[in-house]
């Protein structure tokens, strides 16, 4: 099986210093893993470091090694040292080759080469700092510990730099600490002599708990006198820069220097405030030292330098020297909207462009516009969910990928066609309670054969930890976007040709070849309340919602209040121009892609578990959290009068998934009771009745999927089994049969094959959308992916024995699977491409062709990822 990756998204920890930058190649900390994102050529992360158990806290590279070396530190006090022998630093070639324990998180790593060697700073929050130095020759552990200092619970430290002090002799480092206590320690480490922490002093200043610290070396171009800066950050809003000095450059003038803020370090050296920099507004969180001469600059010339500070009040500043004082030359940030803090900011290794992150897990990346000026334009970056991604679908026209996650978040993914690169296209939700489904609705049985000559978006329908089910339609932004995008021809719904043409963009579309709406509308969030209105530019665009529809609300008479369409929309006097041939920013996605909510559908007693429509989208069906047979019961509405029109009662507990059959002639449902049941059409009645349910399994159920053609159904549990269901009764499948009324309820629903793991739930399964041919024997299968609770996801072959099948190919299965002969383990996700945590829900993407051996899968997983991989079957 041959995997290739087409899209990685999720999001940074929101944690300090959890991002490292090498060359051109940018790593991140996603929940327990590492991102390798490739930002100047792909731009897409092109694979993910599996191995901490907990949330990864901070990265660091080894600066001058013949080989990479990538040290990371997380929350469960693990430190791995990551070898790369390859030349090239994308190359699938990682491996740990030390490991570290300590017994709180991790909380920085700092390294540093000099004198010839690069040595490693660690801390965790229990108190504990360590240094090592690196050795690169040794092949055990490359890391040899030194020294390490205690300190009490009220000086935890949080910060940390090291650098070479004897710039002669070259055998002294200054360590600064930045503590909780507000003082930075400072300390001599002799690398020669005792090689022990040497307390020297504390500097005093900063109001609050010290953030960043970092050092450069630089030379004075006039005098060429050597010294080093510091740079310190702290939650007080200020930063504070020192300078260290020989004590025999600044003996003329050190009377001079005012004694507060001026101290002797050791014999030789003597370090004094040098500025304060004021302009943030909050806490400052992070430092970098970079370059902003890019002509001509150099390292250790003053003048070309330059720093980049990134605050809580969600600007980024780059400071640079004029005239001996330092000046903002650059803020960089959120004005208005959806603004989130800055947790870290860096310089990328050519100092073009600077790289943070926010604490919605946003990469945001500002690229300078030449090298004369101190202009930067945003740049689209991969994007992604901070918290558990709890559901994903297709949307009909099998374009678009919808996600929903706990971090209240729900994102549209499609794919730019001529660059081959998927990207976020629309932020369809920002909500207040986590997601916990999603659901692309079709408008199939909205049009029926009215319009069959266009093709209208779907729209979305999602559940939360909220007892109502909201609905949201496409915003013109979002459709402007996946068509010049993804080449497609997708349209808003609305039924008068006439008003559709008021609202379509025509000279746009005349000059593009491609259908563009006047961007009139969009959603906004309200300042009071979780509804995403529909905010009105001059008018709205979609008449959808003009049914008359329930608000939810009672008048004194206990009757429900009708609305008209476009009753509470706001007003705005501002236009946003976007061009739609650039991926939308991060920026653009809060503000302008939020999808308005249509309405809401009422009647779950608890928060909603799980979701689905059928395949017409005629009806929706929904159940929520329970504990009792009555909050159990399955809800069917009616999209186009937001009612309900029928409920299912069957299982005593939480339904975990809802699932129609292609046909959407059977309804299946999992359950929390280890049930799992099926209901049928009654087509007579409009209604479903229970068909068939069994207890099988032995623990909670958590997935089911159908094949593409309702013949079978598959179940994964947590008794560490899947198993794989034959639906007799269905019309389908009796073609050479007549009905049987009196049929024994267990030939409804025949187990045929089963798979039984040890010590690995089965959390997700899935069918592909079509057949498999195996390329020797001609042979017809279904693919069926597999997900666990640790992440892992299996592919099988599956055979329907019913079809003739050569013997060649029996007697291959029985070799490669002695247990089972229906089921042929084909693979499993490279240890690149997979999830570190519990896969929930896997979906196949459906193909035009009936018949292929090339399959694309999208799964995502608590460990914060979606992936979506194209397989190929040999």
């Amino acid at each position: 099986m041959q995997v290739k990756n087409k899209l990685i998204t999720g999001g940074v920890n929101p944690i300090y210093n959890c991002l490292a930058i090498k060359e051109n190649a940018v790593f991140f900390g996603c929940s327990n893993q590492i991102f390798v994102y490739d930002m100047y050529n792909q731009n897409k992360v092109i694979q993910t470091l599996n191995f901490h158990k907990k949330r990864l806290n901070t990265l660091k590279f080894i600066e001058k090694s013949e080989n990479y070396y990538l040290i990371s530190g997380s929350a469960d006090g693990q430190i791995c040292l990551w070898e790369n022998t390859s030349k090239n630093i994308f190359e699938i070639s990682y491996k740990i080759v030390q490991k570290i324990k300590l017994e709180g998180s991790i909380s920085f790593i700092s390294t540093r080469y000099v004198a010839g060697q690069n040595y490693v700073l660690v801390g965790d929050c229990e108190g504990l700092v360590q240094i090592f130095k690196f050795q690169e020759e040794i092949q055990e552990e490359k890391l040899q510990k030194l020294d390490e200092i205690k300190f009490p619970e009220k000086s935890i430290i949080e910060a940390a730099d090291l650098h070479l002090l004897d710039f002669e002799n070259q055998n002294k480092l200054i360590i600064s600490l930045g503590s909780l206590d507000r003082q930075i320690h400072v300390y001599i480490f002799n690398l020669k002599e005792k090689q022990k922490f040497e307390y020297k002093l504390s500097l005093s200043g900063h109001n609050d708990a010290i953030t960043a610290l970092n050092f450069k070396y630089l030379i004075n171009p006039q005098t060429q006198q050597q010294y080093l800066l510091l740079a310190s950050a702290s939650k007080q809003h200020h930063i504070r820069l020192y300078k260290i000095q020989l004590k025999k450059d600044i003996q003329e003038n050190i009377d001079n220097f005012d004694k507060k803020t001026s101290f002797v370090l050791d014999k030789e050296y003597y370090i004094s405030l040098d500025s304060i920099l004021k302009s943030h507004t909050d806490h400052v969180i992070s430092l970098d030292w970079g370059l902003h001469n890019l002509e001509n600059g150099s390292q250790t010339n003053e003048n070309d330098i330059a720093l980049i500070s990134a605050s809580f009040d969600f600007s980024i500043i780059v400071w640079i020297l004029e005239d001996n004082i330092w000046v903002c030359k650059a803020r960089l940030g959120q004005i208005s909207g959806n603004k989130h803090a800055f947790f870290n900011a860096q310089f990328s290794s050519d100092y073009k462009h600077i790289i943070s992150y926010t604490y919605n897990g946003a990469l945001n990346v500002w690229k300078r516009v030449n090298l004369t000026e101190f202009r930067y334009d945003t740049i689209n970056t991969v994007t992604g969910h901070i918290s558990y991604v709890t559901d994903l679908d297709w949307d009909s026209g099998n374009n678009l990928l919808v996600t929903c996650s706990q971090d209240q978040t729900s994102r549209v993914f499609g794919e730019n066609k001529e660059e081959k690169i998927w990207h976020e296209f629309s932020r369809a939700q920002i909500h207040g309670y986590d997601i916990n489904s999603i659901k692309f609705l079709t408008l199939q049985d909205k049009f029926k054969e009215e319009f069959k000559d266009r093709d209208f978006c779907d729209l979305i329908i999602c559940g939360a930890d909220e007892k109502v089910l909201r609905l949201l339609e496409p915003p013109a932004h979002f459709v402007n976007f996946v068509n010049t995008q993804s080449k497609t021809k997708l349209r808003l719904y609305i039924p008068n040709k006439e008003e559709e043409e008021k609202v379509i963009n025509q000279e746009a579309t005349q000059k593009s070849g491609i259908l563009q709406y006047k961007t009139q509308t969009e959603g906004g969030l309200q300042v009071l309340g979780l509804m995403t209105k529909n905010v009105a530019i001059r008018e709205k665009i979609s008449d959808y919602h003009d049914y008359t529809q329930y608000e939810g609300e009672e008048n004194q008479g206990g009757e429900k209040k009708l609305a008209k369409a476009g009753e509470g929309e706001s007003e705005i006097n501002f236009k946003v121009e976007t061009d739609y041939k650039i991926p939308p920013s991060e920026d653009f996605l809060e503000k302008h892609t939020l999808w308005p909510e249509i309405n809401k559908f009422y009647g779950h007693g608890y928060e909603i578990s799980c979701l689905t429509s059928n395949h017409k989208g005629s009806v929706i069906v929904s159940a929520c959290k329970s504990q009792t047979k009555d909050q159990s019961m399955i809800l069917f509405y009616d999209p186009k009068t937001y009612a309900i029109v029928d409920r299912l009662s069957f299982h005593n507990y939480t339904i975990q998934q809802l699932e129609f059959s292609h046909d959407d002639e059977l309804l299946a449902s999992v359950s929390r009771d280890r049930y799992f049941a099926l209901f049928k059409l009654n087509k007579q009645k409009n209604k479903y009745e229970l068909y068939f349910s069994s207890q099988s399994h032995t623990r909670i159920i958590w997935s089911l999927a159908f094949t593409h053609d309702s013949k079978f159904l598959a179940t994964g549990s947590r008794d560490n089994r899947f198993k794989i269901w034959k639906i007799n009764n269905n019309p389908k499948n009796q073609q050479n049969q007549n009905e049987n009324q009196n049929q024994k309820e267990n030939e409804k629903c025949t187990l045929i094959a089963e798979k039984v793991f040890k010590k690995n739930p089965v959390t997700a399964v899935a069918f592909s959308k079509h057949q498999g041919k195996c390329q020797k024997t001609q042979n017809l299968y279904y693919l069926m992916a597999v997900g666990f609770e640790n992440g892992l996801v299996e592919v099988y072959k599956f055979f329907d024995f019913e079809q003739k099948l050569q013997q060649q190919e029996q007697i291959q299965q029985q070799q490669e699977n002695k247990e089972n002969n229906k089921l042929v383990l084909v693979g499993q996700y490279p240890s690149q491409f997979e999830h570190s945590n519990i896969v929930k829900r896997i979906k196949f993407r459906k193909t035009t062709s009936e018949v292929s051996n090339v399959f694309e899968i999208a799964s995502c997983s608590s460990d914060h990822s979606m992936r979506l991989l194209e397989l190929t079957i040999e």
